[in-house]
């Protein structure tokens, strides 16, 4: 990952697309968008149980597994490191051509520099009590780097409190 996106879990997970046994046959393009998918199923899994059953029905028991073993090790990224775009890292570590495909994401303190130079405290509390909310809209998000500057330095200068102000919409 790049430089401030290092910890122990963003290498395991680089590890595990990587130098992956059970997916060793799938090129690492395939395997993190097939990961996406599943794991998008399974966030959805309440609301949609038939789609993921179908999404896992594509795949054997151990690829399954492997790709619940991958969605552990990426909660444990986003632990060790909130905020942070450990999925645009991750595509960009890999190297999936993204770069030859025009697909760049935003470095992180790149992304951090635009938030809190959009930030204003007062601003932010002058619109929750005018709307009771704070929505931010990201028209280009990609994986999300942005968005996740933006509540970051929310929180950080104002914690929780902002952060739950905050309704965060992207699209692409």
């Amino acid at each position: 990952m790049n430089g401030r996106s290092e910890s122990p879990a963003c290498v395991k997970l680089v590890r595990g697309f990587e130098q992956n046994r059970v997916f060793a046959h799938v090129h690492p393009y395939e395997l993190y968008r097939n990961w996406l998918e599943v794991t998008w199923a399974f966030l959805e899994a309440a609301n949609d149980p038939q789609g993921f059953k179908e999404s896992l029905d594509k795949y054997s028991y151990e690829e399954g597994a492997e790709f619940a073993r991958l969605f552990g090790v990426y909660m444990d990224a986003v632990g060790e490191m909130p905020f942070r775009d450990i999925l645009g890292d991750l595509f960009m570590r890999l190297n999936l051509n993204a770069a030859k495909n025009g697909q760049v994401f935003t470095p992180w303190d790149v992304a951090e520099m635009m938030a809190r130079m959009q930030f204003s405290r007062e601003h932010f509390e002058g619109l929750v009590r005018e709307k009771g909310v704070v929505s931010v809209v990201d028209p280009a998000v990609g994986s999300g780097a942005l968005l996740l500057a933006f509540a970051k330095v929310v929180h950080d200068e104002m914690g929780r409190w902002g952060v739950n102000k905050l309704r965060l919409y992207g699209t692409d």
